[in-house]
């Protein structure tokens, strides 16, 4: 269930996140990817972990299909 903003709440997500594609990066699945996807690897997860709290309320422990899609194929009118 979607919960109220909090930038500390955000925060926390962001930083949780971040851990966790530091150690993506030292698996042997990251080393298969090329070298373009491996530099913007971390911009693309930062982002969408971003606006999947910001703007669906949901930490990634939450993300379920039907979120995920919108927040990919929704265009925010004067948030993007």
């Amino acid at each position: 269930m979607a919960e109220e903003y909090s930038d500390e709440e955000q925060e926390e997500i962001l930083n949780r996140v971040y851990d966790w594609g530091v150690k993506f990066s030292k698996s042997e699945h990251f080393e298969i990817l090329s070298e373009e996807q491996k530099r913007e690897s971390e911009n693309v997860v930062m982002l969408f972990s971003e606006y999947m709290y910001s703007y669906h309320g949901l930490p990634p422990e939450e993300w379920a299909v039907k979120e995920v899609k919108e927040c990919c194929c929704t265009r925010y009118r004067g948030k993007l």
